[in-house]
């Protein structure tokens, strides 16, 4: 509760008063605008409503407000308060005034001069506080136009860390950089980056994708794909130690040989940009997979060898980015733009309070992300934010691609400008993220969810009708349905809809493109297959539910869409049937090689799949034309299923494919009219002719006939 009134300027002439009960019953008959100068306004008070705790003034000025003075309201009575530049942000004529569309926000090194600049329109007075080779500096900033703050030093301040103080609202906020490339451990200060130096280093990929098709992604914690004594390596939970050659579990490939040798084509990273609930001095003390942001333009410091050296998070990042391009595999980065950590905390809300933070018709914040806090997406500079952010790691550490968080939360034209901006630079560059509809307020037509697809051709998105109709449902509530591989056959007919990557013209249609579905059956969320089976499929004993993810995967890879797997899935990769384990101890999310070791047979399967899905254009078609020309589907019986894709190249070979997917517990046995020969089985890959197309119980043959 206020102890006597605050004030908010809520629009250009508009301005609101909550006056305590406490203070005088909160009767008030005149406010006045105190300038500047000491002149004075008199407002008049449009508007009275009675609250429990307060009476609420709505009051109207004679001139517009001038944003980023020090104002004050006064009451009648003499009581005073800062007038706080509110609901004014969240107007469009102020993203029209105050916008700033340069490219050099942030700590800029040019010619051997370092400049600063800020933008932060409502405040008054914006103070840059320095340390560089022991001595501290601060600088009163200038205001130009736009609302940005600048200075510049003439030298080079590489390596200096740097916060703003933030006189805004009646208060002076400390404030790290929005736009700071590295800081201090636990994100104590920002620290400035000669980006022209570190861009130097990036290297490209050999090759580059085609179409989204053509890739298959493999999502990884840097922490969880290390940390654990089996990966062998010197260090564990590091950049550096995520591409650490040679290391071995009981003599077989661990860690960054071990991805190297799947065949994937592009590695996801779970968030790497600065997260706040593991200290960085003190990682071993906690645990969490990094949806909970502090920073963006910052990596993660519990990550680098040195948290406290700003340098060493954004190097060891580039030689993790480099030492993957070197092996031909795409890195692409897990953000999380829905939502921040604490508002408060937020150097987004502490230099420009109202601003970034999307809010309901009565002001409160929206919370479709279930954190507390929606980003709003929508506003001028945040959405250049997130293009800005974006571009940064693609243009200095070569970055491929990008999975958003909760995509739902942002908006289609956001989505749309970052996918033309990206593209422009790289036309191979992934976008993709989680197209649920989230209860943010946020017009659904404007939501970048499935539903809104086709407003969004370039971005695609996690298929989840594939992922609860191949599996089952996935959720801790129905961890125990069925899907179509762990044995309800009545999901037969939903199986050929997602094999067709749910873009088929004439079957469901979810997506426009096949490129716009992300095929998975297992992701960071939720219980992992293989735990999920030890429910819905209790009944069964191991050897079979082993068989059944051997299917799984290989459905993941061999249906059109983009396949995507989850670290430790292709070895049934156990997290103790929890399913949210994103702040849980590293014996839970640990990738565990000795496992790896146990199911050698399964690793080799799938890398046999991944390359027998290279070597065929037709598991890789880019439009729902060639996906509606080519293939068909057949029952044979009620439970398998043959997925047949006809007049395709394998290895520049015409042939008619057909892959039979038998998750029931009968052999299949059928004359083929023509010669065939099998190219992959239970066991992988194989080279057998004939003329009988056969399928054992619970497995997944492929043939190719011609």
């Amino acid at each position: 509760m206020i102890e006597s009134i605050a004030a908010y300027c809520d629009d250009r002439q508009t301005i609101t008063v909550d006056v305590s009960r406490n203070f005088y019953q909160g009767e008030a008959g005149k406010f006045y605008l105190e300038k500047e100068d000491e002149r004075i306004e008199e407002c008049r008070i449009r508007q009275i409503e009675n609250k429990q705790n307060v009476i609420t003034y709505t009051l109207e000025t004679f001139e517009p407000v001038e944003v980023g003075k020090d104002l004050k309201i006064v009451s009648e009575k003499g009581y005073q308060a800062p007038l706080q530049y509110r609901l004014i942000t969240q107007k469009k004529f102020f993203d029209e005034m105050y916008s700033y569309d340069g490219d050099d926000l942030g700590a800029v090194i040019h010619g051997g001069k370092t400049t600063f600049k800020v933008w932060a329109p409502t405040a008054v007075r914006v103070v840059l506080e320095v340390e560089f080779e022991g001595k501290m500096t601060c600088t009163i900033m200038n205001r130009e136009d736009r609302g940005v703050f600048s200075c510049s030093f003439d030298q080079n301040l590489d390596g200096a860390v740097y916060q703003y103080l933030v006189h805004v609202n009646g208060q002076v906020h400390a404030a790290i950089d929005p736009y700071g490339k590295s800081s201090t451990a636990n994100g104590r200060r920002s620290a400035v980056v000669d980006i022209e130096a570190l861009r130097s280093r990036k290297t490209s990929l050999i090759s580059a994708i085609e179409k989204y098709t053509d890739a298959v992604i493999y999502e990884a914690s840097v922490r969880d794909m290390t940390i654990a004594s089996s990966t062998g390596s010197k260090q564990h939970g590091t950049f550096m130690a995520m591409v650490e050659e040679g290391t071995r579990c009981e003599g077989e490939q661990t860690g960054f040989d071990y991805i190297c040798d799947l065949g994937i084509t592009h590695l996801q990273l779970l968030p790497v940009m600065d997260f706040m609930t593991v200290d960085e001095l003190h990682r071993e003390r906690h645990y969490n997979w990094g949806y909970d942001p502090a920073q963006y333009m910052t990596l993660e410091g519990s990550y680098a060898s040195n948290p406290n050296d700003p340098a060493a998070r954004v190097h060891e990042f580039m030689t993790l980015i480099n030492k993957f391009h070197s092996r031909n595999i795409a890195v692409n980065l897990d953000v999380v733009f829905n939502h921040h950590y604490d508002v408060g905390m937020s150097c987004f809300d502490r230099i420009v309070p109202y601003y970034y933070f999307r809010v309901n018709e009565n002001g409160t914040k929206s919370n479709g992300s279930f954190c507390g806090n929606d980003f709003e997406s929508r506003r001028a500079m945040f959405r250049k934010y997130i293009i800005d952010t974006c571009s940064y790691y693609v243009d200095v550490f070569g970055v491929d691609g990008f999975r958003f968080d909760l995509m739902g939360i942002l908006d289609v034209e956001t989505m749309n400008l970052l996918d033309k901006k990206l593209r422009s630079r790289r036309p191979d560059i992934m976008i993709y993220g989680e197209g649920w509809n989230m209860p943010t307020a946020l017009a659904n037509e404007e939501k970048a969810m499935i539903d809104n697809q086709s407003k969004m051709p370039n971005i695609a998105f996690f298929n989840d009708f594939f992922r609860d109709h191949i599996k089952g449902s996935t959720s801790e509530f129905e961890v125990a349905s069925k899907g179509f591989i762990t044995g309800d056959a009545m999901m037969i007919d939903a199986a050929k809809f997602s094999l067709a990557a749910t873009s088929h013209p004439n079957l469901y249609h979810k997506f426009d493109s096949p490129s716009q579905s992300i095929n998975y059956v297992e992701c960071h969320d939720n219980a992992t297959v293989w735990d999920k089976m030890k429910i819905c499929c209790a009944n069964e004993v191991r050897e079979i539910r082993v068989k059944r993810q051997r299917m799984m995967n290989a459905v993941v890879v061999l249906a059109q869409g983009v396949p995507f797997l989850h670290a430790g899935q292709e070895f049934c990769r156990t997290k103790n049937g929890y399913h949210n384990t994103y702040n849980m101890p590293d014996r839970i999310n640990n990738v565990d090689w000795l496992r790896k070791n146990r199911h050698l047979d399964l690793v080799k399967h799938l890398k046999d799949v991944i390359a027998l899905r290279k070597k065929c254009d037709g598991l890789r078609y880019g439009t729902a034309k060639e996906i509606a020309d080519h293939v068909t589907f057949e029952k044979l019986g009620t439970e398998v299923l043959m997925y047949t894709i006809k007049d395709t190249l394998i290895e520049n070979t015409p042939s008619t494919l057909r892959i039979i997917i038998n998750p029931s517990r009968n052999d299949v046995k059928l004359k083929s009219a023509s010669k065939c020969r099998c190219l992959l089985n239970a066991e992988g890959a194989c080279n057998q002719e004939g003329d009988v197309l056969e399928c054992p119980e619970l497995s997944v043959v492929v043939y190719q006939c011609y």
